[in-house]
């Protein structure tokens, strides 16, 4: 009966570090790198005055003489901003388990949650909602922007 037991934790040992690992490597997918991406994109209109982008890239190609081969658009497109990569990153973490007063990927509870992902851009929040609410600056629902906080207060 020793041996089941031995055999049955390490078979179980063995699913949890697997299962560890396999949701690391999924949540890591998408942030490699902290390094800014590069991106190129082809402009297939005629009217690229009004296509929002820098016109000093190549000329578009004219109707009836495109081919694969068509020049790459050399403009530059914006980076996300800070917002948009804290919302994203934020996002990347869902299905992290809850865990007490945790603040690393291995589990967070809701603070946690925010100092870690702040953390991560170089950003020093309290670990603590009250601590939160006090260090931000209140503004009217309508005015909220990406990666602001919403705090909510008088509820159990």
């Amino acid at each position: 009966m020793k041996l089941a037991w031995i055999m049955f934790g390490s078979v179980m040992s063995l699913l949890a570090i697997f299962a560890v690992w396999q949701n690391k490597n999924i949540r890591d997918e998408n942030i490699s790198s902290n390094s800014p991406q590069q991106y190129t994109a082809n402009i297939f209109s005629d009217d690229r005055e009004n296509s929002g982008l820098d016109s000093t890239g190549p000329e578009p190609i004219e109707p009836g003489n495109a081919s694969l081969n068509a020049p790459a658009y050399t403009g530059t497109i914006p980076q996300p901003t800070l917002n948009d990569s804290i919302v994203a990153y934020g996002l990347s973490l869902m299905g992290t388990p809850y865990i007490a007063a945790g603040i690393t990927r291995s589990g967070f509870d809701c603070s946690g949650f925010i100092h870690h992902i702040f953390s991560k851009y170089g950003i020093d929040v309290p670990h603590s909602s009250a601590l939160l609410a006090e260090k931000g600056d209140a503004v009217n629902l309508n005015q909220v922007k990406k990666g602001d906080l919403l705090i909510f207060t008088g509820t159990t």
